[in-house]
């Protein structure tokens, strides 16, 4: 007024007016959850979304809207509505395990009031359980069923086996997928253990078939994700990431490229009792070695068992023929049999001397005779001789006897001095069965009945005489007797007829 004093004033020149707004606001339908399948878990990358709807408008500009931390990182905040809000986070390998912690640290209403304090908990019972790890397989094995557990042959089955550090999901159309030998193998059999929706331990197996390549089989473990959804680490897995190695698959049968029979005889193609028969044959492929009993080659020679020795290729077999054991008509018999690869492939059938080829061993254990021995000169008389006669031993033997350096051995006519009496070494000549020995009587020897010893003769396979020395008094051949003293006159007259 004129004289100062202050005036007041109770409305506006409009009809704007101030609301005095002194409630804090308040939180209600807090929840948590992850964009994982499952949503009460996350792993690696998975968003985790905390929703929260206020008791009235709250200030969403980028300065004063509501600051929320997700697992300990500040979140993403946005609106649907003035009082519905949304905070994502993006998890990471950084992030720790266990079940997300959140925290709504500041909202303000229009007004500018403040919440009294950090909401850190759902309204409900919502949590997300975050994994930040892959799962890991602790153990992987691959095996075949073969004698030899890694190799394969046709029907052989193989099996993969693998343990994760942590369950995996075992469900018809979650379980692990895995591939052997280049086969997807169908999900009934890829078995978790325990058969319930998740597992540690699984198995899969695969047949191999006789289409399938040979060579080196391998395996992949193509998928398998643990209940968070988080796949094993390093897929796949497979031989050439992991420890085992792969299989070789084999489905050829071994064969026999070389087979040999011999004697220890001097005549290789030839025996006598007491020779040794000796089967050498050569493998298409090594063969299971002499160390695997019962799977090593089986030989039967002159159907006795045979030693086998040496392997993996090139193999030899031995019997000793005995006086007791059969002459077979057509020589020496073998049979070869349980010829197994490494993989355990086997020859189909056995190898005998008719399918292989090989000459036969002629086994004789009968020592050969004299049937036929005779003595004679080319004197006149037959029956004598004389100095510079030719004496003749004539033998005939029950079979043929051998010749050369082994061929019979005959002495006739003993004499020489009587310090140092002796036989004389006839020559001998002959072949076959046909024989004969001849000497040019000396005057050296004996005079009387001439003496003739065949001592020694063997027939081809080495049999000899069954009884020595062969005489005129062990075949009683007629003698031949040397004279070789001259006739002397004791009287001589010389006279006429005349009286």
């Amino acid at each position: 007024n004129a004289l100062s004093n202050p005036g007041m004033s109770t409305a506006t020149s409009g009809v704007s007016v101030v609301k005095f707004d002194r409630t804090v606001p308040t939180l209600s339908a807090i929840t948590i959850q992850s964009t994982n399948a499952d949503v009460a878990k996350a792993k690696v990358g998975d968003t985790v979304k905390v929703a929260f709807t206020s008791s009235e408008a709250l200030l969403s500009g980028n300065a004063n809207k509501p600051v929320v931390t997700i697992g300990g990182k500040a979140a993403t905040v946005t609106s649907s509505s003035a009082t519905s809000f949304l905070a994502t986070y993006v998890m990471t390998s950084g992030d720790p395990a266990g079940n997300v912690l959140f925290s709504i640290v500041s909202a303000y209403d229009l007004a500018g009031n403040v919440l009294v304090e950090a909401h850190t908990a759902t309204s409900g019972l919502s949590s997300v359980a975050f994994a930040n790890s892959a799962p890991t397989l602790s153990s992987v094995s691959f095996a075949s069923n073969n004698h030899d557990t890694s190799r394969a042959k046709a029907g052989d089955v193989l099996t993969l086996t693998f343990v994760s550090a942590t369950a995996l999901l075992n469900g018809a159309s979650t379980k692990p997928t895995v591939s052997i030998a280049g086969h997807l193998i169908p999900g009934a059999s890829v078995i978790g253990s325990g058969g319930g929706a998740t597992a540690t331990s699984f198995t899969a197996t695969y047949t191999m078939a006789a289409a399938d390549t040979a060579g080196p089989i391998g395996f992949s473990i193509l998928s398998g994700t643990d209940a968070n959804g988080i796949a094993i680490g390093g897929l796949p897995v497979s031989t050439a990431t992991s420890t085992p190695s792969a299989i070789v698959y084999d489905k050829t049968a071994p064969n026999l490229e070389d087979v040999t029979v011999t004697s220890s005889n001097t005549d290789r193609t030839r025996a006598k009792a007491n020779d040794v028969i000796t089967v050498s044959f050569t493998a298409s492929e090594e063969l299971l070695p002499l160390t695997d009993p019962g799977m090593f080659p089986v030989v039967t020679i002159d159907g006795k068992a045979a030693t086998v020795t040496g392997g993996p290729v090139v193999w030899s077999a031995s019997v000793t023929l005995l006086a007791s054991d059969p002459v077979p008509a057509g020589g020496v018999g073998f049979v070869i049999s349980n010829l197994l690869d490494l993989a355990s492939n086997a020859y189909a059938g056995t190898i005998t001397a008719a399918t292989s080829g090989p000459s036969t061993i002629a086994f004789d254990i009968t020592p050969p005779t004299l049937p036929y021995v005779a003595v004679y000169t080319n004197n006149a008389n037959p029956a004598m001789c004389k100095v510079g006669d030719t004496v003749t031993v004539k033998f005939t033997a029950s079979e043929d006897i051998l010749g050369g350096t082994g061929k019979p051995v005959v002495r006739i006519g003993y004499g020489g001095t009587i310090a140092a009496p002796a036989w004389n070494l006839a020559t001998v000549s002959g072949s076959s069965t046909s024989w004969t020995a001849t000497w040019v009587m000396t005057g050296t020897e004996t005079a009387g009945p001439v003496a003739f010893r065949i001592e020694s003769l063997t027939d081809l396979a080495g049999n000899a005489l069954a009884s020595t020395p062969v005489t005129a008094t062990t075949t009683g051949a007629a003698t031949v007797t040397f004279d070789a003293t001259a006739p002397t006159l004791s009287t001589v007259t010389f006279a006429s007829s005349n009286t």
